[in-house]
């Protein structure tokens, strides 16, 4: 169930209580204060990929328990007004901490501010004692004097001045962890953070209850280590919340019938990461294409993709360029707990693919035994890894690809990207690359895979070519070319084959070639046209290049 205007939506806010009172588009996840109330456990993790809600639900869950001020009204139409723990409503103390801003030289502090603000009320109140209105003034008046038990001293107060428990939520508890991963100064934050979060939610007997959100499922770490009364609930298990972060089916389909956009088609772009065995969409980018009334690539590269880009090896590069092709699997060892510390060492394949899935830029299914099946699962993910993996990839390839499209002269432009390629392809592993039986039952390397190293080949040169525009995949003429680069002065479009063991890769450029010209892959280009087929078989290629020319055509 959706409520609110389907024309007002701000991609921008997780603010929940603004969402409602300006009657803003809001896919109702109310229930989730339920299931959190519910819960037995004391301190709940729960770890998500990037754009799922995690945020919008945290201040939701804010607004529904917090004693300070009533926003019960913000939830009349929404699920929870119907629930028995509607009687929890603004009934205790609460404390949203949000850590997505902490930094690696202000920490202590920022936290302190944070608790600082929500003490200042109690600390004024005639039945605060005198002792905690003194510590609130010593950390208010002076915050570089901060306290690992900056959060512990604010749920005392709150409790010599209520008498009742606190709720502790904390959002993006790991972010500052996976930011600084590489500092020198990781393990002095991350002792520091497993004070705050011990102190304030291992046997406190003024929490009520506590609930931590992130990206990842941090183990074999100090900082979570200490609090043995915490339950994690993550992307591999979790049958308490599988609907509450991402938008599922049925709510997918309400949308696209509000807005007339094609179900099929949503799931094709945005769907196939699961929790547990259900399959969900991407929050963020479901509501863009209802925003935009369109299909695409909304969700884009984050600083874990960086993470991911920097810390892998070209090995691990090659096998995920493998999976950008359709329908690719790969099978791997897949770890449900990452510590942040071990990443500084370099990523394990185990650990690598652990970090994709639980940041949502992988499918993981048929997990058993830490062994499962992984896959890009959606359109948008393929562009995700296309464009990003691939350019930094080969983020080097600018200069010489530039002197090779600088010749204009397509039999040497030819000559020239057939002995880069074969520089390229022979720092390519094909170990795990997947085949495929052809019509002509000879078994071949998929062409996307080429495809997909020279497509980002030019994507990682783009500074230097300085192209007006780069395509894949795009209709015209009488089909769909490959690649399409306009470089101002002229247009390259790139078709591609891949050979078998015992054909001529020669003879097959050359038809790769003269495909361009028979499908008029360029028919209405406004310049003029070189065609370059590339025939490949495994490490081995060759690149057949001529000028176009479609004046004849009507």
């Amino acid at each position: 169930m959706f409520i609110g205007n389907l024309n007002w939506i701000d991609l921008t806010t997780s603010d929940f209580a603004m969402v409602i009172k300006d009657k803003l588009l809001y896919v109702d996840k109310s229930l989730f204060i339920e299931h959190f109330l519910n819960e037995r456990q004391q301190v709940q993790i729960i770890a998500r990929p990037r754009r799922l809600g995690k945020s919008m639900n945290l201040r939701m869950l804010h607004c529904f328990l917090t004693d300070s001020e009533d926003f019960r009204p913000l939830f009349e139409d929404l699920g929870i007004r119907k629930s028995p723990s509607w009687e929890k409503a603004h009934g205790n103390p609460a404390f949203l901490f949000d850590f997505k801003g902490l930094n690696a030289r202000e920490y202590p502090n920022q936290i302190q501010l944070m608790a600082n603000a929500y003490a200042d009320s109690y600390a004024s109140d005639p039945r605060c004692p005198k002792y905690l209105c003194k510590l609130h003034e010593l950390y208010r008046d002076n915050p570089e004097k901060s306290t690992s038990d900056a959060i512990l001293n604010l749920m005392k107060t709150a409790y010599a001045v209520t008498g009742k428990k606190s709720y502790v939520l904390i959002d993006e508890y790991d972010k500052l962890l996976i930011d600084i991963i590489n500092d020198k100064d990781y393990k002095t934050v991350r002792d520091y953070l497993t004070q705050v979060l011990s102190a304030a939610m291992k046997g406190n007997i003024y929490l009520e209850k506590g609930l931590l959100t992130g990206v990842m499922r941090v183990s074999h770490e100090g900082m979570l280590s200490g609090l043995n009364n915490a339950q994690t609930y993550d992307v591999f298990e979790d049958c308490v919340y599988t609907s509450d972060y991402g938008l599922t089916k049925s709510e997918v389909e309400e949308l696209c019938d509000a807005a007339g956009l094609s179900p099929e088609l949503m799931r094709s772009w945005y769907n196939g990461i699961k929790i547990g065995d259900q399959e969900i969409y991407n929050t963020f980018s479901v509501m863009s294409a209802v925003c935009k009334k369109e299909c695409k690539s909304f969700w884009g590269k984050s600083g874990t993709m960086d993470l991911i880009s920097s810390l892998s090896s070209i090995s691990q590069k090659n096998s995920l360029m493998g999976l950008l092709v359709t329908g690719a699997k790969m099978n791997s060892r897949i770890e449900d707990r990452v510590s942040p510390a071990s990443l500084q060492k370099g990523l394990s394949d185990d650990a690598l693919y652990s970090l994709l899935v639980q940041s949502g830029y992988l499918a993981l299914s048929n997990w058993v035994n830490k062994y499962g099946t992984v896959r890009i699962p959606n359109k948008e993910l393929e562009d995700v890894w296309s464009n990003f993996i691939f350019t930094s990839f080969f983020s080097n390839a600018g200069s010489m690809l530039q002197s090779i499209f600088s010749i204009l002269e397509p039999e040497k432009i030819a000559d020239e990207l057939e002995q880069y390629l074969l520089t390229t392809l022979d720092e390519l592993s094909f170990h795990n690359v997947p085949t495929h039986i052809c019509k002509d039952g000879k078994r071949r390397t998929h062409e996307a895979l080429y495809h997909n190293v020279v497509f980002g080949l030019l994507k990682g040169g783009r500074a230097e070519l300085n192209y007006d525009s780069l395509s894949s995949n795009r209709e015209g003429g009488d089909g769909r070319f490959d690649v399409d680069m306009d470089l101002r002065k002229v247009s390259v479009i790139f078709e591609f084959k891949s050979g078998a063991e015992d054909e001529d890769l020669h003879k097959l450029s050359i038809k790769a070639r003269e495909q361009i010209e028979e499908k008029r892959y360029g028919f209405g280009f406004t310049l003029p046209i070189i065609g370059i087929g590339v025939s490949c078989y495994k490490k081995h290629c060759k690149v057949a290049g001529r000028w176009i020319d479609y004046s004849a055509l009507k």
